[in-house]
């Protein structure tokens, strides 16, 4: 597993990434911002090889951001990611600012479940 922190303006708070399929593709924040209330991360994905040969069973990443409240792990957003090559993609973090205020955000990028 691979683990960055970057400091990114949500509010002054770190966005750590962390990439299950860190074999398959790099995946590095670019910027966060906000956008008519939504919490965007503008990310750039290097793929090394397609993510089906790095064990998992599908073509298909999955995210999740999430931040902790009380110790715990809240999942603001989640999704699917198609990655063919490299490229940069928009993701959402939040809906709301709200929601992350001024608490680290955990991006997790992971195999997705077989369709």
């Amino acid at each position: 597993m691979l683990f960055a922190c970057i400091v990114l303006p949500i509010h002054a708070a770190p966005l750590h990434i962390q990439n299950d399929v860190s074999a398959c593709a790099a995946i590095q924040a670019r910027a966060v911002s906000t956008q008519a209330d939504l919490v965007l991360a503008d990310i750039a994905i290097d793929s090394h090889k397609p993510v089906g040969d790095c064990g998992c069973l599908s073509a298909l990443i999955q995210y999740h951001s999430e931040v902790s409240v009380g110790g715990s792990p809240q999942v603001l957003q989640s999704g699917l990611l198609a990655v063919k090559h490299s490229e940069e993609k928009r993701l959402v973090l939040a809906t709301e600012p709200g929601l992350i205020a001024d608490s680290p955000v955990s991006l997790r990028f992971s195999c997705a479940p077989p369709l």
